[in-house]
């Protein structure tokens, strides 16, 4: 019988997630929003959002709240990253931006990520 996989979308969520994925037998938890707090390993997230990891853009927002959201942002996602079993970039010109701030991903060198093919 195959694993299940379960997407993860809503930090809220988090509270239940432990009792639900027990229940149903769950091998991996993918998390698109590159933000997971919660404590079920193993999980795999995607790297889709790099505003908070380009300088000048955040700096356009410079004295407004969504500076300061982007700035608060930047670490919890870094630490997403850093936690998760696997991390899926969608072009290889965002591994290249991504790269130099996830340095220790699971102890992997950073040019030991693979591509995977798609149409």
């Amino acid at each position: 019988m195959m694993g299940k996989v379960i997407t993860f979308s809503n930090s809220i969520e988090s509270n239940h997630l432990g009792k639900k994925s027990s229940s149903l037998f769950v091998d991996i938890l993918y998390v698109p929003g590159g933000i997971f707090f919660g404590s079920f390993r193993p999980y795999v997230t995607m790297a889709r959002n790099l505003l908070p990891f380009d300088l000048d853009l955040v700096n356009l927002y410079q004295f407004k709240l969504q500076y300061f959201r982007l700035k608060i942002l930047k670490p919890i996602m870094i630490n997403t990253y850093l936690k998760s079993d696997g991390l899926i970039f969608l072009s290889d010109s965002q591994k290249q931006i991504m790269c130099p701030h996830i340095k220790n991903y699971n102890g992997l060198k950073t040019n030991s990520f693979s591509p995977i093919e798609h149409a």
